[in-house]
């Protein structure tokens, strides 16, 4: 709690911009078909459910696991992270 509110409520209420990506993998999935999660995410909805709150979203595109990775470590060299 922070103020009274859950910590997640406090976080999503300061959060106005979000981007968001496509990252089918089914990696460490458990059953066949979890690769189709992003997809069927946009296509019920969470778009302009996020829209709606007044979070401004950025559709950042369909990207591979491979991308996601090169992202993330690019990302901590520029931090300077080892």
């Amino acid at each position: 709690m922070v103020g009274g509110r859950p910590v997640a409520c406090v976080i999503m209420c300061q959060m106005r911009t979000v981007t968001l990506v496509e990252a089918a993998t089914s990696a460490g999935g458990y059953a066949p078909g979890q690769e189709q999660g992003p997809g069927a995410l946009l296509d019920a909805g969470l778009l302009e459910r996020f829209q709606a709150a007044g979070v401004a979203v950025h559709r950042g595109g369909r990207v591979t696991p491979c991308d996601l990775l090169s992202a993330l470590f690019s990302d901590a060299r520029v931090r300077g992270s080892p």
